[in-house]
């Protein structure tokens, strides 16, 4: 639907409302009820009065025609009654057939609009379904808000745990290569001793072989001793150049042995001693050399163990590391998870706080509207009471002469005293309706400003709630802000510790390790439930505010309600009281002509006044609009005099005594001679007699 669509139909609806309105169709059917009873009971009594017309027109035939002329009277006022009824009913209907053609004249098909408004009524059916579907699947949105960040989250995960199992494989293979290492370091080192040890052996072994040989010799020579001497010489020259040394250097030996021969003998038991000592020294060396390898390769052992622990504390260190980097950043991802959340919910809360705005200007909207046309409305009333000011006084003058038209019998005027008692009596009890329409009035004015004042402090608690949004907004900027420092700190104490615990060969200070975990953790445990908290308080008030909201509208439209039945009870009121006025006082008429109450509904009185009295009233402003100045003074001079029941009595009496005097003055001129009474009384009773036609006329 377009919007020239929808300005036709509101236009349109606006003036089926406002025809509608001044139908009135319940009161309408409330009159016509009581018309039709009124139109069945006198086609009743018509149908009785015709059997009885026509029972009497049957025995005026049978009469004789000297009887029928003493009976034809009576009969002819019978005709005349029944065709009196006939126009009476006749006007009555038409009267009934105008108002209702007035009525219903301006107004619209209602077909059309019936139509309009079932589609209206489908549509918002189905606006209200689509609402709803609109608003659940903007809470799913809102559940689902960290859908990305969650995706992220995982795909970090998975990455964070392969770096974790690639430095878990990594620790081990550290592990083992430090193992490795050590063991080869040690390996090395025992390879180079035994390789020492060879050597030794080998050159303790070319020593003795040496020895051997020259104890061979020696044993040689001494059994060769007694060979010739010539021999000896050419074997000598023989010999090669080694048995050549061998032999100076058993020479050289015999020759100390000689020597120490002698020596020998004294000092034997001295190196017999000497020698066991030895031997004892040695025994005790070899097992503390045995003691000694025994302890190296203990040492070597634990410096192997020791170096796989010290291999895995720095795997173990790296892993803790790297585990407490991950769960840092799983905090500060559910942290983003959750500020996603509540940037989705303050979201939500913004646009629900936008259309309570919305509501409240177009409440606001309404009720200027309301006001606009209200002040229109007492405009108009004032005009209209402007140029209808006389209206009470044509209206009372319009009743007495249908009175004075009618002819009124005594018997009414006599019966007027229980009637004015009668409506005092009921002018009492409308007062004190008046009075308590009036406090109830009062009271939804009251509350209409209450509403109004309610409606301020909303206003001002939603001013409120902008700025903890706005607070909240800054908080979480900050905290962002500060999560991203802690999150350097952490690379940097990580880092730190690392590299302490590669230098210095032993577990790197755990301390600050912990303590940075323990302030973050700490951070995070304290903004949480601040957080949480300002959610959950958001989410009652704005539930609060909901709740209000729907109370206040609720008592908005029963209050428009109210002051619509209020309105439509006032008019009545004020036509009962017009109704009364007509049979009270002039004082009383003027006192109550100036409250407001009064005033303000007079307008729609006689906007409402019957077709056939408002075209009197035009009527009788035309013809006199027509007439001359004379007849216009006669006119208001019989309106003064037929104003008041006092001025009549005096204008009946005032006529009486005329005629009495008129009588009296033509007796006594007709004792007198004919010539003066010839010439005095023709004048004057002409005269006489034409202003009292002239005037019964005009009556």
């Amino acid at each position: 639907m377009t919007t020239i669509d929808t300005v036709d139909t509101s236009v349109l609806f606006e003036k089926a409302l406002h025809a509608w309105t001044t139908l009135d169709l319940p009161r309408l059917q409330r009159e016509l009820d009581d018309k039709v009873v009124d139109i069945r009971e006198s086609q009743n009594e018509s149908l009785l009065d015709r059997k009885k017309l026509a029972t009497k027109t049957k025995e005026f035939k049978k009469l004789e025609d000297e009887e029928k002329i003493g009976e034809i009277n009576p009969l002819l006022k019978l005709y005349q009654n029944q065709i009196d009824s006939l126009n009476k009913k006749n006007k009555n209907v038409e009267s009934l057939l105008f108002k209702i053609y007035k009525l219903i004249a301006d107004a619209p098909d209602p077909k059309t609009l019936l139509k309009i408004g079932m589609n209206s009524i489908v549509e918002a059916q189905k606006m209200d379904d689509i609402i709803r579907e609109k608003q659940l699947l903007e809470e799913k949105l809102m559940k689902y808000a960290d859908y990305d960040q969650i995706k992220t989250q995982l795909f970090n995960s998975q990455k964070k745990m392969d770096d974790l199992m690639e430095l878990q494989l990594k620790a081990k293979d550290n592990e083992w290569s430090s193992i490795l290492d050590e063991k080869e370091k040690n390996w090395n080192k025992n390879e180079f001793e035994l390789n020492e040890k060879l050597e030794k052996l080998n050159t303790k072994i070319v020593e003795l072989e040496t020895n051997e040989k020259m104890l061979k010799l020696k044993l040689k020579k001494r059994s060769n001793v007694f060979e010739d001497e010539d021999d000896e010489d050419d074997r000598r020259e023989e010999e090669p150049e080694d048995e050549r040394e061998e032999e100076e250097i058993y020479e050289k030996e015999r020759n100390a042995g000689g020597e120490i021969g002698g020596k020998s003998g004294v000092n034997k038991d001295i190196k017999h001693g000497k020698s066991i000592s030895k031997l004892q020294d040695v025994s005790s060396k070899m097992s503390d050399l045995e003691n000694s390898k025994k302890r190296i390769k203990a040492l070597e052992a634990r410096n192997e163990e020791l170096r796989r622990e010290l291999s895995t504390s720095n795997s173990k260190i790296e892993i803790e590391i790297e585990k407490a980097k991950q769960e840092q950043q799983q905090t500060i991802s559910n942290l983003e998870s959750e500020n996603v959340l509540l940037i989705a919910k303050l979201e939500n809360e913004r646009q629900i706080s936008s259309k309570l705005r919305e509501d409240i200007s177009k409440v606001k909207a309404e009720f200027d509207h309301e006001t606009n046309l209200l002040n229109d409305q007492i405009d108009e009333l004032k005009q209209f009471k402007d140029k209808s000011f006389d209206y009470d006084e044509i209206k009372k003058e319009l009743e007495l002469l249908k009175q004075i038209q009618f002819d009124d019998s005594t018997e009414e005027t006599s019966s007027i005293d229980k009637i004015e008692s009668a409506i005092v009596q009921r002018n009492k009890k409308l007062n004190a309706q008046i009075v308590e329409l009036k406090q109830q009035n009062e009271k939804s004015i009251h509350q209409v400003d209450s509403l109004n004042e309610k409606i301020k402090e909303f206003e001002a608690t939603i001013e409120q709630l902008k700025d903890a949004n706005q607070r909240l907004e800054n908080d979480l900027i900050d905290f962002d802000h500060s999560t991203s420092h802690n999150d350097d700190k952490w690379d940097t104490m990580s880092m730190i510790s690392s590299v302490a615990g590669h230098t210095n060969g032993r577990v790197s200070p755990s301390g600050s390790i912990t303590g940075t975990i323990v302030n973050t953790s700490s951070n995070d445990s304290t903004l949480l439930p601040i957080i949480t908290q300002q959610r959950d308080r958001f989410r009652n008030r704005n539930k609060e505010l909901e709740d209000e909201n729907k109370k206040h509208f609720n008592k908005i439209i029963e209050l428009k309600r109210e002051i619509n039945t209020l309105k439509n009870d006032n008019r009545q009121l004020y036509e009962k009281i017009r109704f009364l006025q007509f049979h009270q006082s002039k004082t009383n008429m003027e006192q109550n002509h100036g409250i407001d109450i009064e005033n303000k509904y007079k307008s729609d009185y006689e906007h409402e006044l019957h077709p056939i009295e408002q075209f009197r009233l035009m009527e009788t402003r035309r013809i006199n609009s027509k007439i001359t100045p004379w007849d216009r003074i006669f006119i208001q001079v019989t309106r003064t005099i037929l104003s008041t029941p006092y001025t009549r009595w005096l204008f009946v009496a005032y006529c009486c005594g005329l005629h009495l005097l008129v009588m009296v003055m033509s007796l006594t001129l007709m004792s007198g001679p004919s010539n003066i009474v010839e010439v005095s009384s023709s004048p004057l009773t002409a005269d006489l007699s034409g202003n009292l036609d002239h005037d019964m006329k005009i009556l």
